[in-house]
């Protein structure tokens, strides 16, 4: 008998014990909470510091990362249903030929909204980036879902609640002395970067860089003056976001070497890399290849998908297609996609397609390439590699 209560003392001590620690718990939880909610409604409230009914225009800028067509046909009606005049001069879904004539003579009526979109097997992220004519930011957001829209939307989401209605006593006053002027692009949409992976002009890059576009125009540095060739789409991976295109000329002389190494052994964690690209060519940061760095942070992407790197090397819209590089100038990946500040959670979180999956698309060319085989820039000092690679990295222009 005494046995049995003392068991039962034992479990109203268990019960109790349980109560307070659950108490304490949830006291700690709902604290948490709390802040989380205090911290994602300051973000959401930022746009309401800005008087939005000043700007006649909202222009769809760069759309960049995976199935671009698809978020900018989404953009462009949720933007429209929300009461924006918007300004799209690409397909689908284009709204005007060239900038409206007010516009035009002065671009402080317009707001510019670049878009990244990343998928997974199973969300799709979309970050928003939306900027004056004096390039201040107004509005950076994101947005997750299951459905390509719905990640459109959720990014978008203060714009469409914002009760937007174009007010023209509101107008910006023109201001010469923050502007920046946007050098003119010859009508070029998009850019991108890619490089040589064979002798005869063939050149590999992401498939969203040339996603049903009708022209492209490579550029890249010879023997110190620039070339400039047209080039066609000769095969493509959607599902891995990997195109070889190749020089459609009959002017372009193949290449002697290319000088470094195709290699497919997977990267260890922590490995130093580096890329070379021509970020936001088109507009403010100009033709001059860039060079950056970083690790090797893990060995699957977004979601564990095993076909990318997540690599901590800053990645720029018109980086996509670049070539990763470890620090012997061994060719290890395609750069292809960022997910900096997605879901207001990450810092400088990019991918790189691993090159074996490029393999995978060259083998089922019919023609045979000679990819690149030479060891040689190992002993050089980073310096002098990048001074080589850069003549076989080349600057993808698209319309």
């Amino acid at each position: 008998m005494h046995i049995h209560k003392q068991k039962f003392l034992n479990l109203q001590i268990r019960y109790w014990q349980n109560i307070k620690i659950n108490k304490v718990f949830m006291k700690h939880f709902t604290l948490i909470f709390l802040c989380l909610m205090f911290f994602f409604n300051l973000k959401s409230q930022s746009i309401r510091n800005i008087n939005l009914n000043q700007y006649k225009y909202i222009v769809i800028d760069e759309i960049s990362g995976n199935y671009p067509e698809e978020a900018r046909k989404d953009v462009v009606k949720i933007l429209q249903k929300a009461g924006y005049n918007v300004v799209n001069l690409s397909k689908p879904l284009k709204t005007y030929e060239d900038y409206p004539a007010d516009l035009e003579e002065n671009k402080n009526l317009g707001l510019f909204l670049s878009l990244n979109r990343v998928t997974s097997y199973t969300h799709f992220l979309v970050s928003i980036t939306i900027q004056n004519n004096n390039n201040k930011l107004i509005l950076e957001r994101s947005g997750s879902s299951i459905s390509s829209t719905g990640s459109v939307k959720m990014a978008l989401n203060s714009l469409i609640n914002y009760n937007y209605k174009y007010d023209g006593t509101l107008n910006p006053i023109e201001s010469n002395e923050d502007k920046i002027e946007i050098p003119n692009s010859n009508n070029w949409q998009g850019n991108g970067t890619g490089f040589f992976i064979d002798l005869k002009g063939y050149i590999a890059t992401n498939y969203h860089v040339v996603e049903n576009v009708s022209e492209i125009e490579v550029e890249f540095n010879r023997n110190g003056s620039k070339q400039i060739y047209q080039a066609k789409v000769i095969k493509s991976d959607k599902q891995n976001d990997i195109a070889i295109i190749k020089i459609n000329s009959d002017d372009f002389i193949p290449f002697d070497t290319l000088p470094y190494f195709f290699k497919i052994d997977l990267a260890d964690v922590g490995s130093s890399v580096f890329t070379l690209g021509f970020p936001m060519a088109l507009s403010l940061m100009g033709e001059d290849i860039k060079f950056t760095d970083g690790k090797i942070s893990s060995k699957t992407g977004f979601l564990g998908n095993i076909t990318n790197y997540q690599i901590s090397v800053p990645i720029q819209p018109g980086n996509s297609g670049g070539p990763l590089f470890d620090f012997d100038g061994n060719l290890i990946g395609i750069t292809s996609s960022t997910v900096n500040r997605q879901l207001d959670l990450t810092e400088n979180v990019n991918y790189a397609i691993k090159s074996s999956y490029l393999v995978n698309l060259i083998d089922v060319l019919d023609i045979k390439l000679q990819l690149p085989n030479n060891l040689s820039l190992a002993t050089k000092s980073l310096t002098d590699k990048i001074k080589i690679l850069s003549d076989f990295v080349v600057l993808i222009k698209t319309k």
